[in-house]
């Protein structure tokens, strides 16, 4: 298990990372956050978003490739 902190609005978190996914998952930790000073309630809040709008654009694409395989049978 490994571990990330990430302080919002001067309150710090513990992340507790499963193995086989702490290095993406603390690569985006990083690249959204300042793992070492505070970061804004806007800041997490638009990483957020972020998130959002990747999962509903892969979504899509899931099911754009779904109905392509399913017109060909």
């Amino acid at each position: 298990m490994k571990k990330i902190s990430v302080i919002i609005e001067n309150k710090k978190y513990d992340i507790s990372l499963d193995n086989r996914f702490s290095k993406e998952i603390e690569r985006e930790i990083i690249s959204n956050f300042d793992t070492d000073s505070n970061n804004e309630l806007k800041t997490l809040l638009s990483a957020y978003l972020n998130k959002c709008y990747e999962y509903n654009t892969l979504l899509e694409s899931v099911k754009d490739i779904y109905e392509k395989i399913k017109k060909s049978d």
